[in-house]
């Protein structure tokens, strides 16, 4: 329901948008979409939200204002941008004339080391309106897309094994090719939502060792960090000393360990 012109303003949950490429009226939300309008080919236009993300899934629903159309349109799902000079994790949708829409994964680590996984798909065309996943678990990136009139695709079309994991912000991006028509070229964007490192779990570890996943673990967190969850341990021992470890589906490693404590039989 937001309207903005001149950018992309503030979301609901999380931080501003931050807009680059092309001109600042290029970038508007009106009221149902967020919009990039290209008002000339091989501008690339981005739409930057300042949250630092390691672990994620990325998703969002686009249309094109022109079908059919000559040239080539790009959409560009960041994450884990720039830490380093081009240094990013994307997953990528491309559409040519034909109708073809080809899904693709690319890592760069900066070093000069580009990983890609290219596939194209059957079950969109550029007419649909189109609904794109990219999801970053530890060193596994995976991406999906489908029509938006229809139910989710299970499988994930492609997925990418790359050798090392780095933190950085988020990024929705578009590009026309050189000779792309008819100009403007505009794509609208519905139903953004970035989850970070999620699901989360919450375990409860005694002395010897035993760890226990709590009672309402586990459990999602959405972009609007910092966020709070709060938990409530009814099972803990009582007078021993216990700690607790959050952890993520992408790592066995813990992500947070709390203080020790001990709850006596009043619940304190």
């Amino acid at each position: 329901s937001r309207v903005v012109a001149n950018g992309w303003g503030t979301p609901d949950l999380g931080p501003a948008w931050t807009v680059s490429g092309g001109a600042l009226a290029d970038y508007s939300v009106n009221g149902t979409s967020g919009d990039h309008r290209h008002t000339a080919a091989n501008v690339d236009h981005r739409s930057e939200m300042a949250e630092v993300v390691t672990d994620f899934e990325m998703s969002a629903t686009f249309s094109l204002s022109s079908v059919p159309f000559t040239g080539l349109w790009i959409v560009n799902l960041f994450g884990r941008l720039n830490p380093g000079p081009n240094q990013y994790v994307v997953g990528t949708l491309l559409g040519n004339p034909s109708g073809v829409v080809e899904i693709r994964i690319e890592y760069n680590d900066g070093a000069g080391n580009l990983i890609t996984a290219n596939v194209p798909l059957t079950n969109v065309n550029t007419s649909n309106v189109i609904s794109f996943k990219f999801k970053a678990c530890g060193n596994l990136l995976q991406a999906r897309a489908w029509n938006a009139t229809l139910p989710e695709v299970a499988e994930w079309q492609s997925e990418l094994t790359v050798p090392t994991v780095f933190s950085g912000p988020i990024e929705i991006n578009t590009y026309t090719a050189p000779g792309t028509t008819p100009m403007p070229f505009t794509f609208s964007f519905d139903f953004f939502q970035l989850i970070t490192g999620n699901p989360l779990h919450l375990y409860r570890v005694t002395p010897d060792g035993v760890r226990t996943e709590v009672i309402g673990s586990p459990f999602s967190t959405s972009s609007g960090l910092p966020e709070t969850a709060t938990m409530w341990d009814g099972s803990a021992p009582f007078d021993v000393d216990i700690y607790y470890e959050l952890t993520s589906d992408c790592t066995s490693d813990a992500v947070l360990t709390s203080n020790t404590v001990s709850l006596d039989s009043d619940g304190d």
